[in-house]
Parts: structure tokens; C-alpha cells; sequence
């Protein structure tokens, strides 16, 4: 996807070619890729953590930051592996172990990216983006899981970008 790739670089954010492994036994489910990551402050996520509610988020890649803001564009990080995490780079490898060329956590799974619009002397509406390194955390399986916020996760996201924060809620 080498066109995406470039596009969500000008925004602010390059897609990591990695398998992020979780090695904090309370940031992982069952497996170390199946992620409980840690959410952070944002209006898609604040009723979210207000309430510890958690996501399971299995087998993510990671996403780098560019940079936080720059040319009115905002990045802000909505949920992150733990410090003790790491981004595996070599996927043909045999063993999920640490190795040298592996990124070391936190390792951001998803952003919000924000550029506020103007023309003709007035505000216009807000270009709103979410990236997420995994699309699986909406798979009939996880949603499936009782006390797992991920639905509210998704809804809050689409309820964000259309600027309907009344409609984000748990």
C-alpha cells in the first residue's frame, strides 16, 4: 500500500511493517498478541478509561508518530502497548523473542488526527482522521467477548469524526 503509506505520512503517521508482542502480562489476553493496550486521554477515549473499561486488540502493527503538530495538523495517540512491549520486526522469524532490530515499547496501535479548515475568511469542518494498526479488533469473535469496549471504541471514533461528541458515551 505504498500510496496510503505516503499519504498518512503527510498527515503525521507512518504504518510500522511489524507484529507488535505485548510481554506485561496485564497489557495481553491469552497471548502476547492479542493486546489490552492502555488508552490514552482523548475525546474518543475519556468515558472509556473514566469507566476501566478495556480493548483487546489481537495481532497489531504499530504506528510512528511523525510528529505531533505541525501545519495545523494534530497527531494525538489514542492507545498504546506497554514500555515492556516491542514492535517484531522479522515476521518469518521462529521464535517471538526480542531481537536487535525489533522496536522497543510503547509502541502507539492507534491516533486521532485532527487539521482544523478554513476558506473564504470563515471555519470550516474539521478534517478528522483515525488510524488504527488493526482491523480485526471489530471481528464478530471479539465483539463477542463480554466487557470488552471495542464497539464503544469504534463508535466513539465515528461519532468524533462527524463532530457528534454528545453521541460518545459507554
Amino acid at each position: 500500500l505504498p500510496k496510503l503509506e505516503a499519504y498518512m505520512k503527510e498527515w503525521g503517521v507512518a504504518l510500522r511493517k511489524d507484529l507488535v508482542i505485548e510481554s506485561n502480562k496485564k497489557n495481553y489476553s491469552q497471548n502476547p498478541t492479542y493486546l489490552i493496550p492502555d488508552m490514552q486521554s482523548h475525546d474518543i477515549t475519556g468515558r472509556l478509561k473514566s469507566n476501566e473499561l478495556m480493548m483487546l486488540v489481537p495481532v497489531a502493527r504499530s504506528l510512528e508518530v511523525l510528529f505531533t503538530e505541525q501545519n495545523g495538523i494534530k497527531v494525538t495517540p489514542l492507545l498504546k502497548s506497554s514500555g515492556q512491549s516491542w514492535g517484531k520486526v522479522n515476521l518469518e522469524s521462529k521464535t517471538a523473542q526480542k531481537q536487535p532490530e525489533d522496536t522497543a515499547g510503547p509502541l502507539d496501535i492507534a491516533v486521532a488526527i485532527e487539521r482544523a479548515n478554513y476558506g473564504d475568511n470563515k471555519k470550516l469542518k474539521d478534517t478528522k482522521i483515525l488510524v488504527m494498526g488493526n482491523a480485526a479488533f471489530l471481528d464478530s469473535q471479539m465483539l463477542s467477548i463480554p466487557g470488552i469496549a471495542n464497539v464503544d471504541f469504534f463508535m466513539n471514533s465515528v461519532n468524533w469524526a462527524q463532530d457528534k461528541e454528545e453521541n460518545i458515551t459507554i
